[in-house]
């Protein structure tokens, strides 16, 4: 029976990010907030990556995710 080699880092079947959203006031008084918006991925190296739109930050998670583990688009 042969061995494998356990050196080589095994494929994470998940992927795990922090959202942040927050409001930003305008400098005009009869101009609504605005929401922005934050995806980082965890655990490893601290990849962020901003968005004014909720809609665009999830159209790069879906993305990310179907690229699969270890790939990102940008």
């Amino acid at each position: 029976m042969q061995q494998m080699k356990t050196d080589a880092p095994l494929p994470c079947p998940y992927r795990a990010c922090l959202v942040r959203c927050w409001k930003e006031e305008t400098i005009l008084p009869d101009e609504s907030p605005v929401w922005r918006f934050m995806l980082q991925e965890i655990p490893g190296e601290p990849r962020r990556r901003g968005f004014s739109r909720f809609e665009d930050m999830v159209e790069h998670l879906r993305a990310s995710l179907m690229d699969g583990p270890g790939k990102t688009r940008d």
